[in-house]
């Protein structure tokens, strides 16, 4: 097991036993001296021994402060036991194998599971974590935070976003957001009417595997915000046309666009 994923398992325990809190806390003394020395070492066995001891101590934390029947009961459990059930995945661990098969197979269809570095996703921005340890990553991650904050105060300040509607529909018509449906595709002088339609269950359908993305050349390498999906048939005009379209705007990606440039 992975430091990596002895990690997660570990947060994901403490969560179900405690709640987010707990979790939260976790990860705070994962920036412990301590643990930043163990992992500056490189050493699998001086990493797994200071995780373990941070865990211990986060689970009685949480122990000391259990409200709810659920933590009062896991309260009862004693910090290395419950790291003993982390290492063999029973009793509060047992979900979190499970867990984090789900988390790995989302990042995986995102296309973001083999980055060259850690990365953080934050309201659907990918950013690279910075190198310089935990003070740095807290100071990276307080920007970010702080921009999304200060970015929301201004669309309620200019009315954009009010009480008259649910918030996050509101949200997903500002313009910082991208649609589900991009007209972008089919251009504005597309004769025919397109349809929109449900396509989960087709890729969930094991052939749907085989499929293969297509890239602008400029953006093959880099990991894509947003996936178009075009069903044609291409025994008619229609298709062909719409086909076509899809693929000219992969073409006509402008430089400003790569970023953001679609698969």
């Amino acid at each position: 097991m992975s430091s990596s994923e002895r990690f997660t398992r570990a947060m994901l325990t403490i969560r179900s036993a405690f709640g987010a809190a707990a979790a939260w806390d976790f990860w705070l003394r994962m920036a412990f001296q301590a643990m930043e020395h163990a992992l500056a070492s490189g050493d699998a066995k001086t990493i797994e021994e200071a995780m373990q001891s941070q865990f211990v101590g986060a689970w009685s934390a949480a122990g000391g402060k259990a409200r709810t029947n659920k933590a009062k009961v896991a309260a009862k459990k004693t910090g290395t036991k419950a790291w003993e059930e982390v290492q063999s995945g029973s009793g509060y661990a047992s979900e979190a194998g499970m867990q984090l098969a789900d988390i790995s197979n989302y990042l995986l269809s995102k296309g973001i599971a083999h980055l060259p570095k850690p990365s953080w996703w934050l309201d659907g921005m990918l950013s690279a974590i910075p190198e310089g340890g935990s003070a740095a990553v807290e100071q990276e991650l307080g920007y970010a935070m702080m921009g999304e904050m200060q970015l929301l105060q201004e669309h309620i300040y200019f009315g954009r976003i009010d009480g008259e509607e649910p918030v996050i529909e509101s949200l997903m018509e500002l313009l910082v957001s991208v649609r589900h449906w991009n007209p972008r595709v089919l251009g504005m002088g597309d004769e025919w009417e397109a349809r929109k339609v449900m396509l989960s269950g087709a890729l969930s359908h094991p052939g749907a595997k085989a499929l293969t993305y297509l890239h602008s050349a400029k953006t093959a390498s880099r990991v894509k915000p947003v996936t178009h999906w075009v069903a044609a048939d291409l025994s008619h005009q229609r298709g062909r046309s719409l086909a076509a379209a899809a693929v000219g705007f992969l073409q006509d990606l402008e430089d400003e666009f790569e970023p953001a440039a679609s698969r």
